[in-house]
């Protein structure tokens, strides 16, 4: 009977372990279906079965009983499948698992399989991290670009962006240029790129960003500058308006306004509502201009609204009482300012000459000829200025025109 059950035990043992419950077979289904889907190239269904297997029974043996004394590496072809789906990560850690359980080790040709699995998984990842750090920096240039392209619209930059040699739109023009091929070189290859194309890639965006990162300081410290210098022509503009409303409210009281008064107020007028619209948006050549016009508009408005000199009414008096000798004497001692008083000082006389010059029963032809020369200095001091009919003769205002008009070469008498 002994050596009867001698004799039986392995077959019993062998039944039992055939007909062990169906938890303790899971793993050797799991580990036929990750066979199998390795063979259909099933990436995906070889990854979900080897992870059921070694989740039920993770230690491989080189023959396993329940296999029919089978292998049972589920870590090896784990690390295979994992390798064929680019997990690199995943599939260096099962790797690494069954590597470190030794039992690999008894098949040789599969260590040396699997090494070149993990190496080609190394260089997959390598890609990919030169991929991301590329893309990382191709995004960067490509923000700072957009930053640049806001700062190239700015009216204020209109002049510096292309100004002299190697100009901020030129070296935008180049540092774009960098960019699009760094993406070029980031889609070549398609799905497997190479290492190289990548790093280079990303050493141009590098170019790209920080040129353009050069760029947008550069304008950004042009901008600063226009814009202060835009608040100091502004703030002088504002103590120009506040001299230009002084000036219209002191003249309102000499109303009705002689035309030429109006014409100096209105002109007046239009560029104060100017320069009060004036903002921070108005080029700083412009605010110059503006200001300038209105500084001069200013300076006409009060030279028509200032009374004459007390010596300059004196004259005019003595010329319509007809003494146009004491006219003459009146005129030639006092040294005044202001082209239009100069200008009328250079009429009176040039109407006193040619009264005397004309009455004279002898004439001298001196005065006519210094006649002519006061009406040349009237007109060219005051370019417009006439006799006004009311308080000079026909005659004079004719021969004015005439001089005028002609200039002083011809000593002749017209009007008489």
């Amino acid at each position: 009977m002994v050596a009867l059950m001698r004799r039986v035990a392995p077959l019993l043992l062998a039944a039992l372990v055939l007909a062990s419950p169906a938890v303790g077979q899971s793993f050797r289904a799991a580990y036929g279906d990750g066979l199998e889907a390795m063979d259909r190239r099933d990436w995906d269904a070889a990854v979900a079965a080897f992870r059921t297997a070694v989740d039920d029974r993770p230690e491989e043996s080189e023959r396993l009983p329940r296999l029919f004394f089978r292998r049972y590496t589920p870590w090896y072809y784990l690390a295979l499948a994992l390798s064929e789906k680019g997990d690199c990560q995943g599939a260096m850690a099962a790797f690494s698992e069954s590597e470190r359980q030794g039992v690999i080790a008894s098949f040789p040709d599969d260590v040396v399989a699997l090494r070149r699995f993990g190496d080609r998984c190394g260089e997959r990842e390598a890609v990919a991290e030169a991929r991301k750090a590329a893309l990382s920096v191709i995004e960067r240039a490509a923000d700072s670009s957009g930053v640049v392209a806001e700062l190239a619209k700015l009216p204020e930059l209109a002049t510096v962006w292309e100004w002299r040699e190697n100009s901020l739109a030129d070296r935008r023009a180049g540092a774009d240029g960098l960019l699009g091929d760094a993406r070029s070189l980031l889609t070549e290859g398609g799905a497997e790129p190479q290492l190289e194309t990548l790093e280079e890639a990303r050493r141009l965006a590098y170019q790209s960003y920080w040129q353009l990162e050069a760029i947008r300081a550069e304008a950004s410290q042009h901008l600063g500058e226009i814009q202060a210098m835009v608040e100091r022509k502004l703030d002088n503009l504002e103590a120009t308006v506040e001299e230009a409303r002084s000036v219209l409210r002191r003249t309102t009281a000499l109303a009705p306004y002689p035309p030429g008064l109006r014409s100096r107020r209105d002109r007046l007028q239009g560029l104060l509502n100017r320069a009060i619209d004036a903002g921070e948006g108005v080029p700083p050549g412009e605010l110059e201009s503006l200001e300038a016009d209105l500084e001069q508009a200013i300076q006409a408005l009060e030279s028509a609204a200032t009374p004459p000199p007390r010596a300059l009414r004196e004259a005019a008096e003595a010329f319509f009482a007809g003494e146009y000798a004491r006219t003459l004497e009146l005129l030639d001692g006092p040294r005044w300012r202001g082209s239009l008083t100069l200008a009328h000082a250079a009429l009176l006389r040039a109407a006193a000459r040619w009264s005397l010059w004309r009455r004279a029963p002898d004439p001298d032809p001196e005065l006519l000829v210094a006649a002519r020369a006061d009406v040349a200095e009237c007109a060219e001091r005051v370019p417009g200025l006439e006799p006004l009919e009311a308080w000079y003769p026909p005659a004079f205002r004719a021969f004015f025109d005439e001089v005028s008009q002609a200039g002083v070469a011809d000593p002749g008498a017209p009007g008489t």
